[in-house]
């Protein structure tokens, strides 16, 4: 997972303001969005989600989209590996069955 935290980092470095665009500077216990969010603004959070799906090849559904995905970068990593994981698992079976 620790590579998954720190392509997160770098891909919401890119829509964190007054941070340089330095990953350093992103904890991996840091929320993302929110009041003490590491990025404020709605239209950034969902163009870091779109930059994140692309660089991951996953996708978020609507109804995974809470406040809780977003409590902190860890745990947003921890979410992509898990959609991952999941659709290595299915593209896997989908495989099998075309076989």
């Amino acid at each position: 997972m620790e590579v998954t935290i720190e392509r997160t980092k770098e891909i919401i470095a890119v829509y964190a303001p007054g941070r340089q665009h330095d990953p350093a500077c992103i904890a991996d216990d840091d929320a993302i969005f929110g009041p003490r969010g590491i990025i404020v603004d709605s239209i950034q959070v969902l163009d870091a989600l779109c930059a994140l799906e692309a660089a991951f090849g996953i996708e978020i559904p609507d109804e995974d989209l809470t406040e809780e995905l977003f409590a902190s970068v860890r745990h947003l990593a921890g979410y992509i590996d898990r959609c991952m994981n999941t659709k290595g698992r299915v593209d896997a079976m989908t495989e099998e069955a075309e076989e």
